[in-house]
Protein backbone atom coordinates (compact mmCIF):
# COMPACT_ATOMS: atom_id res chain seq x y z
CA UNK A 1 0.00 0.00 0.00
CA UNK A 2 1.27 3.35 -0.78
CA UNK A 3 1.58 5.71 2.03
CA UNK A 4 4.03 7.58 1.63
CA UNK A 5 2.50 10.74 3.74
CA UNK A 6 2.43 8.51 6.89
CA UNK A 7 3.72 8.91 10.07
CA UNK A 8 4.20 6.11 12.21
CA UNK A 9 3.56 7.00 15.93
CA UNK A 10 3.02 5.78 19.87
CA UNK A 11 0.56 5.94 21.38
CA UNK A 12 0.27 6.39 25.20
CA UNK A 13 -1.38 7.09 28.11
CA UNK A 14 -4.38 5.54 26.39
CA UNK A 15 -6.71 2.47 28.36
CA UNK A 16 -7.10 4.31 31.80
CA UNK A 17 -3.95 2.76 33.48
CA UNK A 18 -1.69 4.84 35.55
CA UNK A 19 1.34 5.91 33.70
CA UNK A 20 5.09 5.87 34.99
CA UNK A 21 6.35 8.55 35.81
CA UNK A 22 8.62 11.09 34.01
CA UNK A 23 9.86 14.79 34.53
CA UNK A 24 7.74 17.36 33.31
CA UNK A 25 8.59 20.23 30.96
CA UNK A 26 6.76 23.44 32.06
CA UNK A 27 5.56 26.12 29.35
CA UNK A 28 6.73 29.49 28.95
CA UNK A 29 4.58 32.49 30.00
CA UNK A 30 4.56 33.47 26.13
CA UNK A 31 2.92 30.37 25.02
CA UNK A 32 -0.54 31.57 23.41
CA UNK A 33 -3.22 29.44 25.57
CA UNK A 34 -5.54 29.12 22.54
CA UNK A 35 -3.80 30.16 18.63
CA UNK A 36 -5.20 30.92 15.59
CA UNK A 37 -5.82 28.22 12.70
CA UNK A 38 -3.60 27.56 9.91
CA UNK A 39 -4.63 28.06 6.86
CA UNK A 40 -3.52 26.26 3.50
CA UNK A 41 -2.27 29.41 1.02
CA UNK A 42 -5.44 30.21 -1.61
CA UNK A 43 -3.62 28.12 -4.18
CA UNK A 44 -3.08 25.22 -2.32
CA UNK A 45 -6.21 24.59 -0.23
CA UNK A 46 -9.21 22.31 -1.35
CA UNK A 47 -9.22 18.68 -2.80
CA UNK A 48 -6.27 17.03 -4.54
CA UNK A 49 -6.31 13.83 -6.69
CA UNK A 50 -2.67 11.87 -7.35
CA UNK A 51 -2.34 11.87 -11.17
CA UNK A 52 -0.87 8.53 -11.44
CA UNK A 53 -2.80 7.02 -8.33
CA UNK A 54 -6.74 7.66 -8.92
CA UNK A 55 -7.76 6.11 -5.18
CA UNK A 56 -5.04 9.05 -3.72
CA UNK A 57 -6.93 12.21 -3.04
CA UNK A 58 -5.61 14.89 -0.19
CA UNK A 59 -7.48 17.57 1.49
CA UNK A 60 -5.97 20.43 2.61
CA UNK A 61 -8.25 22.48 5.02
CA UNK A 62 -8.11 24.56 8.16
CA UNK A 63 -5.60 22.81 10.52
CA UNK A 64 -5.33 19.63 9.26
CA UNK A 65 -5.21 17.42 6.40
CA UNK A 66 -7.59 14.70 5.23
CA UNK A 67 -6.18 11.91 3.30
CA UNK A 68 -7.61 8.64 1.42
CA UNK A 69 -5.62 6.12 -0.07
CA UNK A 70 -6.59 2.49 -1.35
CA UNK A 71 -10.24 3.39 0.77
CA UNK A 72 -8.47 4.21 4.07
CA UNK A 73 -9.39 7.55 5.15
CA UNK A 74 -6.90 9.33 7.85
CA UNK A 75 -5.97 12.88 9.24
CA UNK A 76 -3.40 14.79 10.49
CA UNK A 77 -3.03 18.01 11.95
CA UNK A 78 -1.23 20.74 9.65
CA UNK A 79 0.77 23.76 10.18
CA UNK A 80 1.11 25.99 6.48
CA UNK A 81 3.48 28.28 4.93
CA UNK A 82 3.77 29.72 1.73
CA UNK A 83 5.50 26.66 -0.03
CA UNK A 84 4.89 23.73 2.30
CA UNK A 85 3.00 22.07 5.31
CA UNK A 86 4.06 20.45 8.40
CA UNK A 87 2.38 17.32 8.91
CA UNK A 88 1.79 16.41 12.79
CA UNK A 89 0.99 12.83 13.83
CA UNK A 90 1.13 11.97 17.62
CA UNK A 91 3.92 14.58 17.90
CA UNK A 92 6.11 13.38 15.11
CA UNK A 93 6.66 16.28 12.19
CA UNK A 94 6.99 15.81 8.52
CA UNK A 95 7.84 18.33 6.01
CA UNK A 96 5.95 18.32 2.76
CA UNK A 97 6.71 20.78 0.20
CA UNK A 98 4.58 22.26 -2.26
CA UNK A 99 4.73 23.18 -5.55
CA UNK A 100 3.30 23.73 -9.40
CA UNK A 101 4.24 21.89 -12.63
CA UNK A 102 1.52 23.51 -14.56
CA UNK A 103 -1.82 23.21 -13.37
CA UNK A 104 -0.36 20.00 -10.98
CA UNK A 105 0.36 20.80 -7.90
CA UNK A 106 3.64 18.66 -6.70
CA UNK A 107 3.72 17.41 -3.12
CA UNK A 108 7.35 16.01 -1.90
CA UNK A 109 8.59 14.97 1.02
CA UNK A 110 12.20 13.99 0.79
CA UNK A 111 13.13 12.63 -2.15
CA UNK A 112 9.52 11.73 -2.89
CA UNK A 113 6.89 13.61 -4.56
CA UNK A 114 3.64 12.98 -6.42
CA UNK A 115 1.53 15.03 -8.90
CA UNK A 116 -2.27 15.93 -7.67
CA UNK A 117 -4.94 17.69 -10.31
CA UNK A 118 -7.33 19.71 -8.46
CA UNK A 119 -10.71 18.33 -7.69
CA UNK A 120 -13.87 20.44 -8.27
CA UNK A 121 -15.65 20.98 -5.05
CA UNK A 122 -18.97 19.07 -6.46
CA UNK A 123 -16.67 16.02 -6.95
CA UNK A 124 -14.86 15.05 -3.49
CA UNK A 125 -15.44 12.00 -3.20
CA UNK A 126 -17.74 11.27 0.17
CA UNK A 127 -15.71 8.55 1.21
CA UNK A 128 -13.45 12.09 2.87
CA UNK A 129 -16.06 12.36 5.96
CA UNK A 130 -15.85 10.40 8.36
CA UNK A 131 -18.94 8.47 8.63
CA UNK A 132 -20.56 7.02 12.18
CA UNK A 133 -21.27 3.85 12.67
CA UNK A 134 -25.26 3.21 13.30
CA UNK A 135 -25.81 1.57 16.71
CA UNK A 136 -29.46 -0.07 17.13
CA UNK A 137 -31.69 1.48 19.26
CA UNK A 138 -31.28 -0.11 23.20
CA UNK A 139 -32.97 -3.42 23.39
CA UNK A 140 -34.90 -4.71 26.04
CA UNK A 141 -32.68 -7.93 26.92
CA UNK A 142 -33.92 -10.99 29.19
CA UNK A 143 -31.88 -11.48 32.68
CA UNK A 144 -29.97 -14.27 31.35
CA UNK A 145 -28.57 -12.69 28.40
CA UNK A 146 -27.47 -9.45 30.15
CA UNK A 147 -25.67 -11.38 32.74
CA UNK A 148 -23.79 -13.35 30.03
CA UNK A 149 -22.56 -10.11 28.34
CA UNK A 150 -21.64 -8.69 31.31
CA UNK A 151 -19.08 -11.78 32.03
CA UNK A 152 -18.14 -11.25 28.77
CA UNK A 153 -17.02 -8.33 28.89
CA UNK A 154 -14.71 -8.83 32.12
CA UNK A 155 -13.31 -11.51 29.95
CA UNK A 156 -12.33 -8.99 27.18
CA UNK A 157 -11.14 -6.85 29.87
CA UNK A 158 -8.81 -9.14 31.24
CA UNK A 159 -7.44 -9.90 27.94
CA UNK A 160 -6.92 -6.38 26.75
CA UNK A 161 -4.99 -5.67 29.95
CA UNK A 162 -2.90 -8.85 30.07
CA UNK A 163 -1.94 -8.49 26.45
CA UNK A 164 -0.19 -4.65 27.37
CA UNK A 165 0.88 -5.25 30.63
CA UNK A 166 2.70 -8.70 29.58
CA UNK A 167 5.72 -7.28 28.06
CA UNK A 168 5.82 -10.95 26.51
CA UNK A 169 2.57 -10.44 25.25
CA UNK A 170 2.69 -7.21 23.27
CA UNK A 171 2.62 -9.54 20.01
CA UNK A 172 -1.16 -10.18 20.58
CA UNK A 173 -1.85 -7.02 21.13
CA UNK A 174 -3.46 -6.17 17.32
CA UNK A 175 -5.39 -9.30 17.13
CA UNK A 176 -6.96 -8.87 20.33
CA UNK A 177 -8.05 -5.07 19.73
CA UNK A 178 -9.34 -6.48 16.28
CA UNK A 179 -11.17 -8.81 17.87
CA UNK A 180 -12.74 -7.15 20.59
CA UNK A 181 -13.32 -4.37 18.26
CA UNK A 182 -15.40 -6.37 15.74
CA UNK A 183 -17.49 -8.11 18.21
CA UNK A 184 -18.37 -4.99 20.31
CA UNK A 185 -19.22 -3.27 16.84
CA UNK A 186 -21.70 -6.29 16.02
CA UNK A 187 -23.02 -6.27 19.19
CA UNK A 188 -23.96 -2.62 19.37
CA UNK A 189 -26.12 -2.75 15.97
CA UNK A 190 -28.04 -5.62 17.03
CA UNK A 191 -28.81 -4.19 20.57
CA UNK A 192 -27.77 -0.91 21.38
CA UNK A 193 -24.93 1.08 23.32
CA UNK A 194 -23.57 -0.98 26.25
CA UNK A 195 -24.79 1.48 28.95
CA UNK A 196 -24.35 1.56 32.32
CA UNK A 197 -28.55 1.53 32.61
CA UNK A 198 -28.71 -1.92 31.41
CA UNK A 199 -25.27 -3.55 31.65
CA UNK A 200 -23.51 -1.86 34.86
CA UNK A 201 -20.43 0.21 35.28
CA UNK A 202 -18.35 -2.77 35.12
CA UNK A 203 -19.49 -3.45 31.62
CA UNK A 204 -20.00 -0.05 30.03
CA UNK A 205 -16.35 1.08 31.47
CA UNK A 206 -14.93 -2.44 29.77
CA UNK A 207 -16.99 -1.50 26.66
CA UNK A 208 -15.07 1.84 26.52
CA UNK A 209 -12.03 0.57 26.94
CA UNK A 210 -12.08 -1.65 23.54
CA UNK A 211 -13.35 1.26 21.79
CA UNK A 212 -10.57 3.44 23.32
CA UNK A 213 -8.26 0.79 21.42
CA UNK A 214 -10.14 0.23 18.50
CA UNK A 215 -8.59 3.12 16.21
CA UNK A 216 -12.08 2.51 14.80
CA UNK A 217 -13.46 6.19 13.82
CA UNK A 218 -16.66 5.22 13.20
CA UNK A 219 -17.33 3.28 15.70
CA UNK A 220 -15.48 6.03 18.07
CA UNK A 221 -17.81 8.56 16.99
CA UNK A 222 -20.93 6.77 17.53
CA UNK A 223 -20.04 5.89 21.11
CA UNK A 224 -18.53 9.06 22.33
CA UNK A 225 -21.98 10.98 23.00
CA UNK A 226 -23.46 7.87 24.96
CA UNK A 227 -20.70 7.64 26.67
CA UNK A 228 -20.35 11.37 27.47
CA UNK A 229 -24.37 10.86 28.90
CA UNK A 230 -23.44 7.95 31.59
CA UNK A 231 -20.49 10.00 32.34
CA UNK A 232 -22.46 12.94 33.31
CA UNK A 233 -25.85 11.22 34.09
CA UNK A 234 -24.93 7.57 35.74
CA UNK A 235 -22.10 7.87 36.90
CA UNK A 236 -19.34 6.20 34.61
CA UNK A 237 -15.73 7.83 35.52
CA UNK A 238 -15.27 10.96 33.73
CA UNK A 239 -11.65 9.82 32.43
CA UNK A 240 -13.36 7.62 30.16
CA UNK A 241 -15.46 10.57 28.01
CA UNK A 242 -11.88 12.16 28.14
CA UNK A 243 -9.75 9.86 27.39
CA UNK A 244 -12.06 8.77 24.38
CA UNK A 245 -12.75 12.48 23.12
CA UNK A 246 -8.86 13.42 22.90
CA UNK A 247 -7.86 10.36 21.11
CA UNK A 248 -10.79 10.94 18.66
CA UNK A 249 -9.87 14.86 18.34
CA UNK A 250 -6.32 13.47 17.84
CA UNK A 251 -7.29 10.86 15.46
CA UNK A 252 -9.10 13.38 13.65
CA UNK A 253 -6.67 15.41 13.12
CA UNK A 254 -7.55 18.41 15.88
CA UNK A 255 -6.09 19.37 19.19
CA UNK A 256 -7.00 17.32 21.92
CA UNK A 257 -9.10 19.38 25.20
CA UNK A 258 -8.10 17.52 28.38
CA UNK A 259 -4.68 16.68 27.80
CA UNK A 260 -4.97 12.89 28.54
CA UNK A 261 -3.04 12.06 25.11
CA UNK A 262 0.85 11.55 24.80
CA UNK A 263 2.79 10.70 21.99
CA UNK A 264 6.36 10.24 21.79
CA UNK A 265 9.00 12.34 19.30
CA UNK A 266 12.07 11.15 17.75
CA UNK A 267 14.42 11.83 20.68
CA UNK A 268 12.22 9.20 22.85
CA UNK A 269 10.90 12.34 24.95
CA UNK A 270 6.43 11.77 25.83
CA UNK A 271 5.21 14.88 24.06
CA UNK A 272 1.70 16.38 25.60
CA UNK A 273 -0.34 16.44 22.24
CA UNK A 274 -1.44 20.04 21.62
CA UNK A 275 -3.88 21.60 23.61
CA UNK A 276 -7.24 23.13 22.45
CA UNK A 277 -7.23 25.71 24.79
CA UNK A 278 -4.07 25.02 27.65
CA UNK A 279 -5.10 28.00 30.20
CA UNK A 280 -8.12 26.61 30.60
CA UNK A 281 -7.31 22.76 31.00
CA UNK A 282 -7.30 22.35 34.71
CA UNK A 283 -11.15 23.84 34.83
CA UNK A 284 -12.23 21.35 31.88
CA UNK A 285 -10.64 18.43 34.23
CA UNK A 286 -12.27 19.36 36.90
CA UNK A 287 -15.92 19.42 35.32
CA UNK A 288 -15.55 15.55 34.43
CA UNK A 289 -14.18 15.07 37.83
CA UNK A 290 -10.53 14.25 37.22
CA UNK A 291 -7.03 14.80 38.50
CA UNK A 292 -5.35 17.88 37.81
CA UNK A 293 -2.78 17.61 34.64
CA UNK A 294 -0.21 18.21 36.87
CA UNK A 295 -0.77 15.29 38.58
CA UNK A 296 -1.16 13.17 36.11
CA UNK A 297 1.40 13.98 34.30
CA UNK A 298 3.62 13.43 37.37
CA UNK A 299 3.32 9.55 37.02
CA UNK A 300 5.69 10.18 33.94
CA UNK A 301 8.05 10.56 36.21
CA UNK A 302 11.02 7.98 36.57
CA UNK A 303 10.56 5.33 33.99
CA UNK A 304 11.52 2.81 33.50
CA UNK A 305 13.21 3.96 32.25
CA UNK A 306 13.27 7.68 33.04
CA UNK A 307 11.69 9.90 30.33
CA UNK A 308 11.37 13.46 29.79
CA UNK A 309 7.76 15.11 29.38
CA UNK A 310 7.03 18.23 27.21
CA UNK A 311 4.03 20.28 25.86
CA UNK A 312 3.97 20.23 21.61
CA UNK A 313 2.26 23.73 22.53
CA UNK A 314 5.78 24.68 23.70
CA UNK A 315 7.84 23.58 20.14
CA UNK A 316 8.08 25.87 17.26
CA UNK A 317 5.19 25.39 14.93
Amino acid sequence: MKRWLTIACLMVASCGIAPAQQDIVRAPAAVASVREPSLPPEDFAGCWQEVTAPDHYLLLEADRLRELHFGELSFARVVYDIDHFVRINWSRRQRCDLSFEGELLVVASGEISAQFRSVAADAVPAALEPKTLPFAAAATLPAERIAALQAEFVKRREIDQAVRTDASRHGEMEAVDRDNTEWLAKLAQEIGWIDVGRFGADAAGAAFLIVQHSGDLPLMQAALPLIEHDVRQNGLDGQNYALLFDRLQVNLGRRQRYGSQLGSDETGRLVVISLEDRDNVEQLRKGLKMQPLKGYLEFFRNGPPPKQVIFEDDLPE
